[in-house]
């Protein structure tokens, strides 16, 4: 089947919807049966490049549905397993060019080793400089540079450079300050084809291009449907037109067509 939609929900699980039938397969979970979703609170869906299906839950941890099945793999945190991931409430999903697959939690970002099934956690530490600025995660994105970009909650955004990924765990860079964001908390980033990043929060979308320093913030004063986004409403299309979904609505524009 090709024209099908994977349909999340914060209390009723998870619906494979037929665009061409309008039938749905209904994803709950049961107790005690092997294969089952975790939890019935959907907060992200990712499909991998390899057409692995990643589901978010909030507090119920992270499933995976491999390409050609119809269960779900479960993985937990485990407080006796520093290998497991950092928390059970998953916010964000990402895979960057490189293959390696990012999850943001409530309590910090974890990249997962598909060989080892193992994941490799990045916490919050306000007494250890250059570790994120939050503990937690809301937003993640890759850059035609390769550059990693975290949205937090509270603690702004915040960015990994590929070559710092070998030399040093803790080279987070903070962005707070720098680009005057609205809002702390940056519940969604996408980039657009000019190079530049645009960040949904909870006080308006800010447009940044970081090679330039430059920053431009946008209110309801030009045309938002609110100044406040919701968490992971984003998309680009093939067209280069951004989509932002927030709590009255949503926007859609070009960004090329965008003069200030």
């Amino acid at each position: 089947e090709r024209d099908f939609a994977w349909v999340g929900s914060f209390q009723a699980g998870l619906y494979h919807v037929s665009l061409d039938t309008g039938s749905t397969q209904h994803y709950l979970p049961e107790a005690d049966t092997l294969g089952s979703i975790s939890h019935n609170q959907i907060t992200t869906i990712y499909k991998d490049s390899f057409d692995n299906l990643w589901v978010g839950t909030y507090t119920g941890g992270l499933n995976l549905m491999r390409a050609g099945s119809d269960k779900f793999e479960v993985f937990k945190h485990d407080p006796s397993n520093p290998l497991s991931i950092s928390n059970n409430s998953i916010m964000a999903i990402y895979q960057e060019k490189s293959g390696s697959l990012w999850v943001g939690t409530e309590d910090g970002l974890n990249r997962y080793d598909y060989e080892t099934h193992a994941f490799e956690r990045f916490l919050h530490d306000p007494d250890q400089p250059g570790t994120l600025s939050s503990r937690v995660i809301f937003s993640l994105y890759e850059d035609s540079k390769a550059r990693l970009w975290i949205g937090t909650q509270g603690g702004g955004l915040n960015m990994w450079e590929p070559f710092d990924r070998k030399s040093s765990r803790n080279n987070f860079s903070y962005f707070q300050s720098a680009i005057r964001l609205p809002s702390s908390s940056v519940y969604a980033i996408q980039g657009d084809r000019l190079g530049n990043l645009w960040l949904a929060t909870s006080g308006g979308l800010t447009r940044f291009t970081y090679d330039r320093g430059n920053f431009k913030n946008f209110t309801v004063d030009d045309g938002l449907q609110s100044n406040d986004f919701n968490l992971g409403a984003s998309f680009r299309d093939s067209t280069g037109r951004l989509y932002f979904g927030g709590t009255s609505g949503l926007n859609i524009f070009d960004p090329e067509e965008i003069q200030s």
